[in-house]
């Protein structure tokens, strides 16, 4: 499966997820979501302070497409009422960015 195809697949299944757990009321999907968010956030923070990795980030779609996703989800996340997750997604995303942005330069 390409980088891409997982993008689609992976931010499908997070929407899903929001509007399922988050705007439906069901409780344990809205809390495995939050988890997820969590998840990506301990999981950029690592990638961004590890040093010397081999693996090299890249962004798998156009970047205007990407900001539209992450503002979407962020305004989903907001409308229904999980702000704290809100704002671990919100830092994340500036995480992941500045990973791309750090593996760019080198």
């Amino acid at each position: 499966m390409s980088s891409r195809n997982w993008w689609i697949l992976a931010n499908s299944a997070f929407a899903v997820g929001i509007y399922v757990g988050m705007w439906n009321d069901v409780e344990w999907i809205g809390y495995l979501t939050s988890m997820l968010v969590w998840i990506m956030l301990f999981s950029y923070l690592m990638a961004f302070w590890t040093r010397n990795r081999a693996h090299r980030y890249q962004v798998p779609v156009h970047p205007v497409v990407d900001k539209i996703a992450d503002y979407a989800f962020y305004a989903a996340l907001v409308a229904s009422g999980w702000i704290v997750t809100a704002v671990a997604y919100a830092f994340s995303c500036i995480v992941l960015n500045a990973v791309y942005r750090r593996d760019a330069r080198r």
